[in-house]
């Protein structure tokens, strides 16, 4: 039963487009070749059939009782890492779409060290490459590196695993959760590298010099590292500005493409207004841009298209910036049709944290404080780590 609704309407509710169906074309061969791995579909699948439908809450319960066993099985033996990471993808899949706020990250850390572990003395780069030399490997880092540059944004920090180890040669090919903009994604890892390099320092390595450091000489450090780190923020932004979308007669997957270069430049000047002293002179005029921009995109996507399903991402970081009522319901709208349509259960996540923060910047008493709360403050009172993936 479980299997049967994987692959007849599960799966398509996963991905952004059909021609390039991992879940299907990936997965399910693997899956039928080792049992563990069709253990977590089938845990997959049933647990989503049960947000659907109650009636299938108990053997949910059960399938995922049985993967973890299977999973526990499989990472004993430690005979087949390709089928371990699928393992663990799957499972921080589920859990984020089950609305879990905590382990599906741990699933994913674990994903990311059986990538540095393929074999027991390899490298994270021999993990890599070993992966990429395979059709089912190279999907596989895809679907690793959309998880961890999203979470990266959410926990405030790098990635993972940096870089642009999963871009494929052909600029053109459509990703299952991406589509059309897997150069962006890379560019949005970027940002996050970078504001992790940013919090590192301490927004300035020359407070750690020694105490004898003459002021002057600490200005001028002070000085030479914020123009550094602005000409690699403007880098950035002119990359994303600059960035073409691949052609493609699917208006979905283009505007699906064209949310995900707003939110990335939304990225980017959240990180310099935070991270940049003096940076955010016209940071929030252009924030604003694109947060209509997104709006814009995300409305030429009727409600229900294969591209929506990853369109929490732009939504929320859009969702995040926005002061206008109007557009509070533009997006609220949006991520309760994919809470109740798709049953994803992020997005109801993902919206309660909005909605406090609309409710902040609205209600009296917020406007009163003058206190600018942001999203990551939310999320590090409730001790969440929220998947928009």
């Amino acid at each position: 039963m479980a299997l049967r609704y994987y692959v007849q309407r599960f799966n398509a509710m996963l991905t952004t487009n059909l021609e390039h169906n991992g879940f299907l074309s990936v997965l399910l061969p693997m899956a039928i070749e080792d049992r563990p791995l069709l253990d977590m579909l089938v845990a997959w699948s049933s647990s989503h059939l049960s947000l659907c439908e109650d009636r299938y809450h108990i053997e949910a319960l059960e399938h995922r009782s049985t993967a973890i066993q299977s999973f526990t099985s499989l990472l004993r033996k430690y005979e087949s890492p390709e089928t371990s990471l699928a393992c663990c993808l799957v499972f921080c899949s589920m859990s984020a779409i089950l609305g879990d706020t905590t382990e599906w990250q741990i699933h994913l850390v674990a994903a990311a060290n059986i990538i540095r572990h393929v074999s027991p003395l390899s490298s994270y780069q021999e993990g890599l490459n070993r992966l990429s030399a395979t059709y089912e490997g190279r999907w596989l880092l895809r679907n690793f590196a959309y998880h961890d540059v999203l979470m990266s944004v959410t926990s405030d920090r790098r990635p993972l695993i940096p870089g642009h180890y999963w871009i494929s040669r052909d600029k053109t090919e459509l990703d299952s959760y991406v589509g059309l903009a897997s150069e962006l994604l890379a560019l949005i890892s970027e940002v996050s590298s970078l504001n992790g390099e940013l919090q590192q320092k301490g927004n300035g390595t020359c407070s750690s010099q020694k105490s004898d450091t003459s002021s002057s000489s600490a200005s001028e450090c002070l000085h030479a590292e914020r123009s550094f780190t602005l000409t690699l923020a403007y880098n950035i932004e002119t990359q994303l500005l600059g960035w073409i979308c691949p052609d493609s007669s699917d208006v979905c997957m283009v505007s699906l493409a064209e949310s995900y270069r707003s939110a990335a430049l939304i990225h980017l000047y959240r990180v310099m207004r935070r991270r940049i002293p003096g940076a955010c002179l016209d940071v929030d005029a252009k924030t604003s841009s694109h947060v209509a921009a997104v709006i814009h995109h995300v409305g030429q996507m009727p409600l229900g298209c294969l591209p929506e399903c990853t369109s929490l991402f732009p939504l929320f970081m859009a969702g995040g910036e926005t002061r206008s009522k109007g557009d509070m319901q533009f997006f609220r709208e949006r991520l309760q049709h994919i809470a109740t349509y798709r049953h994803f259960h992020n997005a109801a996540s993902a919206l309660s944290v909005l909605e406090e923060l609309w409710l902040q910047h609205t209600s009296i008493t917020g406007l009163m404080t003058g206190l600018e709360l942001d999203w990551l403050d939310i999320l590090e009172r409730r001790s969440w780590s929220l998947a928009l993936s």
